[in-house]
C-alpha cells in the first residue's frame, strides 16, 4: 500500500502531460502511485504517459482508468476513492509538482495530526513559442492572503483560496465528509475544502510547492459565471451545516439560495452573501477585462513590423 495516492484526471492533455509526469518522476519522496483517468482523449495523452513511466522503469507506479462518461468532478471522486493509501494529493493534467512537494507536506501533514487539508502557494506562468523555442513566462508567484483558517466561516466572508494541485489531504477525513460532491461541476475544490474546514485545520504553505499553466482553456477562464454561482451554494451550505439545518442537494440559481435562507429566517445572512457575491463578480470582470486589455496590447507590439 503506498502512502500517498496521485489523482490526476485527464482529456487530451498530450500538450501538458510530459511535464506534469516527469514531474511527479522526480519527486524526492518515492512511496506513492499516480492514478490517471481518461475522460475520453482522442489525442496521445495516455501513450505519453506509458512511454514516460516505461523508460523510466516505474510503469508499477502508474495506474490508467478510462471514462467518458464522467465529469470533471465525479472523475476526480473516483480517482480519490480509488486505493487505501494514507493521504490523497490532487495534480492537474498542465500542472506540475516542485521536486519535495510530496515529502514537504507529508512531513508537514505527520507532525501536524489536526491539518485536513495542506495546500501551498503557486507559481502561475504561461508557455510561449517563439520559431522552434519554448519558454516559459512566471506570471506571479499566487500566495493566499491567509496561511491558516481554523473552522472557515461563512459570514466573516473569508475568501479562502488555495490552488487545487497543492491539495494534499488524510484520506480518513476525505472519507468522513463525503469526498467531491458530483452536482459541484466547477468549484468542487472550494466546496471540499469548506467541507473539511468542518473537521479539522486547512493549513496553506508559503512555499509555492506547484506550477499551475494559466491559459485560455482553464475552467476559471471560461466558466467564472458558473463559478460564483457554484460557490454561492457551496457558502450556503457551509452556513446551514452551522445551524443544523438540510444543506441544497444541488446547485441552484443563487436568487433561489437567497430566498430559500430568508425562508427560514435568516434574510441578513441573505442579503450579506448576495453583496459579498456581487461584489466578487464585479472584481472578477474587472480583472477580465484588464487581461484582455493587456493581451491586445501584447498582440500589437507581436505585430510591429520593424524596418531598418
Amino acid at each position: 500500500m503506498p502512502k500517498v495516492t496521485i489523482c490526476t484526471p485527464t482529456k487530451n492533455a498530450e500538450s501538458t502531460i510530459e511535464r506534469t509526469a516527469n514531474s511527479v518522476l522526480s519527486q524526492t519522496y518515492d512511496d506513492w502511485t499516480m492514478l490517471v483517468l481518461d475522460n475520453g482523449s482522442t489525442d496521445n495523452s495516455i501513450d505519453i504517459l506509458d512511454r514516460l513511466f516505461r523508460k523510466a522503469g516505474r510503469q508499477e507506479k502508474l495506474k490508467v482508468f478510462s471514462d467518458e462518461n464522467l465529469n470533471l468532478s465525479e472523475a476526480r471522486h473516483f480517482l480519490s476513492s480509488t486505493g487505501d493509501s494514507e493521504y490523497i494529493a490532487v495534480l492537474d493534467a498542465d500542472d506540475q509538482f516542485r521536486p519535495d512537494k510530496l515529502e514537504r507536506q507529508l512531513w508537514i501533514m505527520d507532525k501536524e495530526s489536526d491539518i485536513s487539508l495542506c495546500g501551498s502557494a503557486a507559481i502561475w506562468f504561461r508557455e510561449h513559442k517563439l520559431g522552434r523555442l519554448n519558454y516559459d513566462e512566471v506570471i506571479r508567484t499566487f500566495r493566499p492572503a491567509q496561511y491558516q483558517y481554523p473552522r472557515l466561516d461563512t459570514f466573516n466572508l473569508v475568501h479562502a483560496s488555495i490552488p487545487h494541485s497543492s491539495f494534499f489531504m488524510r484520506r480518513a477525513d476525505y472519507e468522513k465528509v463525503g469526498g467531491y460532491r458530483p452536482y459541484h461541476h466547477v468549484t468542487h475544490d472550494h466546496d471540499l475544502m469548506l467541507r473539511l474546514s468542518d473537521i479539522g485545520l486547512v493549513f496553506c504553505d508559503k512555499e509555492p510547492l506547484i506550477r499551475y499553466l494559466v491559459h485560455d482553456n482553464a475552467i476559471s477562464a471560461l466558466k467564472r459565471r458558473d463559478q460564483v454561482q457554484n460557490a454561492i451554494v457551496s457558502y450556503a451550505n457551509l452556513f446551514l451545516r452551522r445551524i443544523n439545518e438540510p444543506e441544497l442537494t444541488e446547485v441552484i440559481p443563487e436568487e433561489e439560495v437567497f430566498i430559500y435562507l430568508k425562508n427560514i429566517g435568516r434574510a441578513k445572512e441573505a442579503k450579506t452573501l448576495r453583496l459579498f457575491f456581487e461584489q466578487y463578480l464585479k472584481s472578477m470582470m474587472r480583472k477580465r477585462h484588464t487581461n484582455i486589455s493587456k493581451i491586445s496590447r501584447i498582440n500589437s507590439i507581436k505585430n510591429l513590423t520593424i524596418k531598418c
